[in-house]
């Protein structure tokens, strides 16, 4: 068996429409990051901001702290909410779980299985190299039922144990693996009946007079042997992450997709005025047939406007938000390291400092974002265009591209996209004479 445990801390563009796409592929490990965020609310720039570039494919939250319409408003650069249990009854606490973009995934529902502070779980599942992985997320609240756990954890693997099937269990159940205790010995028993291991064996919650692991990631050694895990010290929580990294799960995934696009700008339009005023039209007019008509205006058209918007290539690359400036950078690694310093000091006045110096640099991330935005804005030439995707890339929510597949009029269906607008025409002219009033 390989395991290596580590030590670390660590102008507005025209209007433009999607042609073609090719994509190219990058060989990588798996990567699954986990973190009691405690609190998530204004913490996901951040969370990138100190895993960048080596972006995680997974990433697992415990105690985000939001219920479910305020968790769907969280957006992480590159990554797609799938998965998340929030309370109803009580505050703090929950999980979520985050999947990269360019992967392929699936929401398993666990409602019936969590219970609000005994055992609050999500899960997703990814396909690779044609094996299923269940990735689950866990917490335990501290005044949690631990029977009560137990039961329903127990229900969750039994749901998804399956041959084809490798589980992977990243949890903050609120056990210290760094003592032996009974609960300790109960829950690594019932792990070990599914050949599950713990991989954490350093602390992840450290204070200046203690060191406890109770956060943890579970995998099967006997089929996933070759991996890395290391803890990410990134000061959002006093809880340290963990970044492990499967050699024997290779990814493809997809890099710097190339799009083809045309962009509409100014020279454009004005070249296709001059060209349609040189047009004399005559062929078209020759025809007097009017679907011949009319293809014959519409291939003289076309062919003018693709002269004067050619398809470029653009490639799309995933580097973090725009508007991180290399000082806001700096700032929260020196975040990182004050932090540092704090949980090893009792100095009231270094923990004050601390204090302001995270409340500053989050007034000075949100200043930043809102000038990046407000500058698109002013700059742009379509100002309420340019408006609307600001707020469909803040909020998660995509503009919708519905294809007409099929019409149907009265008990018929037309699947023919050549004669659809016939029978569109044809049902106007049929209404015209009748009296609705």
């Amino acid at each position: 068996m390989r395991t290596t445990v580590l030590q670390t801390s660590p102008e507005t563009p025209s209007i433009h429409r999607m042609t073609t796409s090719s994509t190219s592929t990058t060989d990588e490990a798996l990567r699954i990051l986990h973190q009691n965020i405690q609190g998530l609310r204004w913490k996901s720039d951040e969370v990138i901001d100190s895993l960048y570039p080596s972006l995680p494919h997974i990433v697992c939250f415990t105690e985000h702290h939001l219920n479910q319409h305020e968790i769907n408003l969280i957006q992480m650069d590159s990554y797609t909410l799938d998965a998340s249990f929030c309370r109803h009854s009580f505050k703090m606490g929950v999980v979520c779980i985050f999947v990269h973009k360019n992967l392929t995934f699936m929401n398993i529902d666990l409602g019936k299985f969590s219970h609000e502070r005994d055992i609050e779980a999500s899960a997703v599942k990814i396909i690779v190299n044609h094996v299923n992985i269940c990735i689950l997320s866990i917490y335990r609240a501290p005044a949690g039922n631990f029977a009560h756990f137990l039961d329903k954890l127990e229900g969750i693997l039994n749901l998804q144990q399956r041959n084809d099937t490798q589980l992977i269990i990243c949890r903050d159940i609120n056990i210290n693996y760094l003592i032996e205790n009974n609960k300790k010995t109960l829950l690594d028993s019932l792990l070990a009946s599914y050949n599950l291991t713990g991989t954490v064996s350093f602390p992840t919650r450290i204070r200046s007079n203690s060191a406890t692991a109770i956060d943890n990631i579970f995998i099967n050694t006997s089929k996933l042997d070759d991996y890395v895990i290391l803890p990410i010290v990134n000061g959002l929580s006093d809880h340290d992450a963990q970044l492990i990294m499967i050699n024997n799960t290779r990814l493809e995934v997809l890099n710097n997709t190339p799009r083809f696009i045309r962009k509409f700008n100014k020279q454009g339009i004005f070249d296709v005025k001059i060209k349609l005023s040189f047009e004399t039209w005559d062929n078209m007019f020759e025809n007097k047939d009017m679907n011949s008509l009319y293809n014959s205006f519409l291939n003289t058209y076309l062919r003018i406007f693709y002269s004067c918007f050619p398809l470029k290539k653009m490639i799309t690359k995933t580097n973090g938000n725009a508007w991180i400036t290399m000082g806001i950078r700096t700032s929260c690694k020196h975040k990182r390291e004050l932090y540092l310093l704090c949980r090893n000091s009792n100095d009231p006045l270094l923990q004050n400092y601390y204090k302001r110096y995270c409340r500053i640099l989050s007034n000075v991330i949100r200043e930043a974002k809102r000038c990046y935005f407000s500058k698109q804005i002013v700059n742009s030439n379509n100002k309420m265009k340019t408006i609307w995707d600001i707020t469909r890339l803040l909020t998660g929510v995509r503009a919708r591209n519905d294809n007409v597949h099929q019409l149907n009029t009265h008990s018929n269906s037309n699947h023919d996209f050549q004669t659809m607008p016939d029978t569109i025409n044809n049902y106007f002219l049929s209404i015209t004479g009748k009296n609705h009033f």
